[in-house]
């Protein structure tokens, strides 16, 4: 059976544009609690396609970003703690640690701009690789990112992230779930308002049965 799901995606930080820190702290279960300066920016509410076009290129739309949030998904066993700080435009940069509830262990990672490191703290080890800054830097965000192949196999094109955060991209670069808004699977509900700014609420269904079946209330949330 399929489960109805909503996320509140505040649209406001994909169309403001300027320089700033957004913080953003969320959890799948309980109140949310989230803390950022407060702002009068009003959205209009957006067309799909529009929405979808923001998400799949949302890192064009800021230049700093930096917050935690909690990825509770029991089907899959994932119980997480997030936090992250990422520098995108002409100098990108990042600084990820995951912590893992369950097992009481950390990851980090960071990015320095031309090297990405993997630090494992138990082992006291790290492993350090140069980086293809010049592929996510060329990227061409105009050309088709949704094609449908004869089979009716649907392929996505992801853009690489130049702050190399993919930790974070649930929350600040949100392709995935900018590829899955398909016509007929969501609707544009209404807009609410987060951190004093306008955001637009989407509701869908998964098309998933395992997390379908499992996840009560999910939602994410973006400020």
């Amino acid at each position: 059976m399929k489960k109805t799901y909503r996320f509140i995606l505040a649209v406001s930080l994909l169309t403001v544009g300027a320089s700033g820190v957004y913080v953003l702290q969320s959890s799948a279960e309980g109140p949310q609690k989230i803390e950022a300066p407060a702002q009068n920016t009003v959205a209009p509410l957006l067309d799909s396609k529009s929405l979808q076009e923001k998400m799949i290129n949302a890192i064009d739309n800021y230049q700093n970003v930096s917050g935690s949030y909690h990825a509770l998904l029991r089907p899959i066993d994932v119980d997480e703690i997030v936090h992250f700080e990422v520098q995108q435009g002409a100098n990108p940069r990042s600084h990820i640690t995951v912590k893992n509830n369950k097992t009481s262990t950390s990851q980090e990672t960071v990015f320095d701009g031309e090297y990405y490191y993997k630090l494992d703290h138990l082992n006291k080890e790290y492993v350090k690789r140069k980086t293809d800054v010049e592929t996510a830097a060329s990227f061409d965000k105009t050309s088709p990112r949704h094609l449908t192949k004869e089979s009716g196999e649907a392929v996505f094109t992801h853009r690489p992230d130049p702050s190399f955060a993919s930790r974070a991209g649930d929350v600040i670069f949100p392709q995935d779930y900018g590829f899955w808004l398909t016509p007929n699977n969501h609707q544009i509900v209404g807009t609410e308002k987060m951190l004093g700014r306008s955001v637009v609420v989407v509701e869908g269904k998964h098309d998933d049965p395992k997390l379908a079946g499992n996840i009560k209330q999910p939602s994410l949330k973006c400020g």
